[in-house]
């Protein structure tokens, strides 16, 4: 699934993108735009259809180039190639389907493939320590991911997955949590999540019912809300050594109580941590 939220880990920013205009008018644009500039179309979606993806594209952006890429080029390449790949993929599935869903989903990663695109083309400084790496959670290949663009799995990391679980299945949310279960000793996942509406009460109850549905309209349906104590126990069984739930209730004590202004927060998402 790609979602517009971030998930970020360690030093890596991760598109994840879930799952107007008519539908087929969508397409036509999306195809038409590909042409003008020139992009290879994979006919499959293939391990040795990607590779032969990224060798053509890859050949174009060097090409664009006065001389060798630097490190800070070569990176916004890899990023620049998979994001294309993930922006084709839904582009076919919309074709395939012509569903308002899959319509969006493919709108959404054009969306993503175009920031990265004009990163590139304005050649807008990053910070060296900074990758952005497009994936797709479904897939439950995250780590591979990673992997292909130097992540340094020997090194403790930090996780932050926020506004993206609800989105994702369950296969998926476990795969995400288990990869960060296999992270360095002291890495530490943070992630928000939607708790069931059994959990839920009053104008919290109200916010979650009222997003299910206005989620579901646009294309992006909710897929995954778990009970508390079930997300405890699942990173607890994933070897998880520190658990911690941040309830409302502990977040009005800790950062609310006592404000003047009255500032307070709406507990439809919460917070849980895990560390490896």
């Amino acid at each position: 699934m790609l979602c517009a939220c971030c998930l970020a880990l360690a030093n890596f920013a991760v598109w994840a993108h879930p799952g107007g205009m008519s539908g087929e008018r969508k397409i036509s644009r999306r195809s038409s735009r590909r042409s003008e500039i020139g992009r290879p179309s994979p006919r499959s979606f293939s391990k040795q259809a990607w590779h032969r993806f990224d060798r053509e594209l890859r050949r174009l952006y060097l090409d664009e180039l006065p001389g060798p890429p630097t490190a800070t080029q070569s990176s916004r390449i890899d990023a620049l190639i998979r994001a294309e790949w993930l922006s084709q993929k839904a582009n076919a599935r919309a074709q395939k389907e012509n569903t308002y869903a899959a319509n969006h989903a493919a709108d959404r990663a054009e969306q993503v493939l175009e920031n990265i695109r004009n990163r590139w083309e304005r050649g807008l400084p990053k910070p060296a320590n900074l990758t952005f790496v497009p994936a797709d959670l479904e897939e439950l290949r995250l780590g591979e991911s990673l992997s292909d663009f130097s992540f340094d799995l020997d090194t403790p990391s930090f996780c932050s997955v926020l506004g993206v679980t609800q989105y994702l299945s369950h296969q998926a949310l476990d795969g995400l949590l288990g990869f960060a279960s296999s992270l360095k000793a002291g890495s530490e996942i943070v992630f928000s999540f939607v708790p069931t509406d059994a959990e839920l009460q009053g104008v919290n109850a109200q916010i979650a019912a009222d997003s299910t549905r206005r989620c579901a309209a646009m294309g992006e349906p909710w897929k995954t809300r778990l009970h508390s104590r079930e997300i405890v126990d699942r990173l607890t069984d994933l070897g998880f050594r520190e658990v911690f739930h941040l309830t409302p209730e502990l977040a009005y004590q800790r950062y609310f109580s006592g404000r003047e202004d009255k500032l307070s927060i709406a507990g439809c998402a919460q917070l849980m941590c895990g560390i490896v």
